[in-house]
């Protein structure tokens, strides 16, 4: 069996770029470079500093470390002054503008000091922070793409459409270049491009993705349909009753890229914390100069100047904070989230209320056989009966084929003794097959019809309805009609089931704090089905959306667990956002990330998880602020070296670094959900 037409297919996160590999690699071997040079480096200006040395050799020495500052500001200091220009640009104060005083400073006093041939020379120290900054960075980049895997992003409705003339041709057009009237044609398995009115045809249109509703809707002239429904038995002419350019999709588009344009909590508290400390930071360095200046005059205050510029670690916010949000995503990812956006782990952290949609993402998005009813027969007839209507449903790739092509096992006897000869779609009504079996020795053939109640003739209306009636199903499962030459020999009912996993991930979720909603398109019976107390039902995208604002502004922290383009406009205006697996191209764009498999239990982890890194992100600030506090009282006293106030501010670096890489991997996540196979989905949503 062919599998029916999907809006979209997961996508799967690429593979590393080659080129990004190289960069690493570059990367690597200037650092080791950096780190041998800053040793040698550190050695030779501890041994001019302890020992008595003549004029000439200490002008050598300092020459050489001269060298050494200059060569390591060529190889590692490009990445610092580019962010730090890029930064004063949007006049930010970050974290590089911190590094790059203390290294201006040591730069500053050590050309002084080599000129006027008495002061001290700090290039070693200078070797040491670029070699810091650049070991930092490296690390947090390499833990951003052992996490972060490139996504592809499209939004997945047609770019070229086929536009019908007056006279009938056709020809391939930009949809961008549709106007209001243009007629355009599209052919099954096809996704609609514009917005508009069925003017020729009937076919069923699969439009969960775009309304929420669950079952397939038959559409023919008159009808409206929207862009990003998919066309499934037949060919429509549809009349585009706005331009290309104007649809509600791109309505939707439009505001993802508004809500993107809202900051980063993380960013926003890291720009703050830079806008204080640096200042800070300089104002003590100032006033230390000053004061020892006027006390034991300006060398002593160079010295301790640039001390207090030294000590000032800003790691703990650029260089802990980031590697304990790519940490965070790289366990995440082990549950099978996969992130868009370092800024997902705040925005989960802070997560008070879930709002789920529910057709696709909290149910499978597509009906399941409920129930079947046969005609009276004897068990042989009704196995032949079931092997005829899974063989005619696996060779045809209709929407409902799915639901029923499991009747009779592959390896069945008889279904290997049934062959399908010839089959037909009816559009937007069912399937035609003629079908030929064999069984106790004889042979037999006859015409199979499977479809909705539109396929039954006026003498078989009553007898099927007998057989629907018999039926366990509620008046919201889609009832199926099947005959055989004409006489109805099945009733069948299908209808949508809940994701295995929801059930647990729902009392995870709810384990954890935050409030459950479901927003959805389909019914509000349909919605009842679910059991959640909170769901609000038939609402439009844009309803959605603004009801995500409503909360928003309430001061909910929201997360939208979506899959159709009816959700990505919400999506895009949540605080956070998860496209499930086989979500549409829109709703992933929209998201800030991706779940790999049907598990909806790694949305709780998820939340855990952002929780603990926020933890693990506050504790390194705390300790950087207590440790920066100290450090420059220290090294305002006179009490602190400079060379002595780099060591102890690289191995805090790597101390937070280190916490923040490591905080993460303590505890081992609890086993996944995994839907059961298609066979075993028997349970069925309650009716409410």
């Amino acid at each position: 069996m062919n599998p029916s037409p999907d809006p979209a297919a997961c996508c799967p996160p690429l593979p590393r770029d080659p080129a990004q590999e190289r960069q690493a690699l570059r990367d690597w071997w200037r650092i080791g470079l950096g780190a041998l040079l800053a040793g040698y480096a550190m050695s030779f200006s501890l041994a001019i500093n302890t020992a008595e040395a003549s004029a000439t050799t200490r002008t050598v020495v300092h020459t050489g470390l001269l060298i050494v500052a200059v060569i390591l500001w060529a190889t590692l200091g490009g990445p610092l002054l580019r962010r730090a220009f890029q930064a004063a640009r949007a006049r930010r104060v970050t974290v590089e503008a911190l590094f790059l005083a203390g290294l201006l400073g040591a730069s500053g006093a050590s050309l002084q000091g080599m000129l006027a041939g008495d002061g001290p020379v700090y290039f070693e120290t200078v070797a040491v922070l670029l070699v810091v900054y650049s070991l930092g960075r490296r690390l947090t980049q390499s833990s951003q793409e052992r996490a972060l895997a490139s996504v592809a992003s499209w939004l997945g409705i047609p770019e070229i459409c086929e536009r019908l003339a007056p006279d009938g041709a056709s020809r391939a057009c930009p949809v961008r270049e549709i106007a209001a009237g243009d007629l355009v044609r599209v052919q099954p398995g096809r996704m609609i491009p514009v917005d508009g009115i069925v003017a020729a045809g009937a076919a069923f249109v699969q439009q969960a993705h775009v309304t929420g509703e669950s079952s397939l809707a038959r559409r023919g002239p008159g009808d409206a349909v929207a862009a990003g429904a998919v066309c499934v038995d037949a060919t429509l002419t549809v009349r585009a009753t706005a331009p290309g350019n104007a649809r509600r999709i791109d309505r939707i588009a439009r505001a993802i890229d508004q809500a993107r344009a809202r900051p980063s909590a993380f960013v926003t508290a890291a720009d703050r914390m830079a806008r204080l400390f640096l200042p800070l930071v300089l104002a003590i360095a100032l006033l230390t100069f000053l004061v020892w200046t006027r006390l034991a005059g300006w060398p002593t205050g160079l010295f301790n100047m640039l001390a207090v510029l030294l000590i000032a670690c800003p790691c703990a916010l650029g260089f802990a904070t980031p590697a304990a949000v790519w940490s965070a995503i790289g366990r995440i990812a082990e549950h099978g989230l996969v992130a868009r956006a370092g800024s997902l782990i705040e925005r989960l952290a802070a997560v008070d209320l879930v709002i789920f949609d529910k057709t696709g993402t909290l149910t499978l998005p597509r009906p399941q056989l409920a129930d079947l009813v046969l005609a009276d027969a004897s068990p042989g007839t009704h196995r032949r009966w079931r092997a005829l209507i899974a063989a005619a449903e696996r060779a045809s790739d209709h929407p409902l084929a799915e639901a029923l092509a499991s009747l009779a096992p592959a390896a069945d006897a008889i279904a290997d003794a049934v062959r399908v000869d010839a089959l037909r779609i009816i559009p937007g009504l069912g399937i035609e097959a003629d079908v030929t079996w064999r069984a106790d020795g004889e042979t037999g053939s006859g015409c199979l019809r499977i479809g909705s109640e539109g396929i039954l003739g006026a003498d078989q209306q009553a007898p099927w309805r007998e057989l629907s009636d018999r039926l366990q199903a509620d008046g919201l499962t889609q009832r199926i009609a099947v005959l055989l030459d004409g006489r109805s020999i099945a009733a069948a009912a299908i209808d949508e089931r809940p994701m295995s996993s929801m059930q647990p991930a729902l009392e995870l979720t709810r384990a954890l704090g935050p409030r459950l909603m479901v927003l959805t398109g389909d019914t509000a019976d349909r919605a009842a089905r679910l059991g959640l107390a909170e769901y609000e039902a038939a609402l439009t995208p844009e309803a959605k959306l603004a009801r995500v604002r409503e909360l928003r502004a309430a001061g909910r922290t929201v997360l939208f667990v979506g899959d159709g383009l009816n959700d990505a406009a919400a999506m895009a205006e949540a605080d956070a956002a998860i496209a499930v697996a086989g979500a549409a191209p829109l709703a992933r764009e929209s998201a800030d990330a991706l779940l790999t498999d049907d598990d909806l239990a790694a949305i709780p982890r998820a939340i855990d998880l952002a929780r603990r890194a926020a933890r693990v992100i506050q504790s390194n600030i705390r300790l950087a602020v207590a440790y920066n506090l100290a450090g420059m009282a220290v090294a305002a006293a006179g009490w602190l070296h400079p060379v002595a106030a780099a060591l102890i501010m690289t191995c805090s670096s790597l101390i937070v670094t280190w916490r923040s890489l490591r905080a993460l991997h303590d505890e081992p996540g609890a086993a996944p959900v995994k839907n059961p196979a298609p066979e075993a989905r028997h349970a069925v949503l309650p009716a409410p």
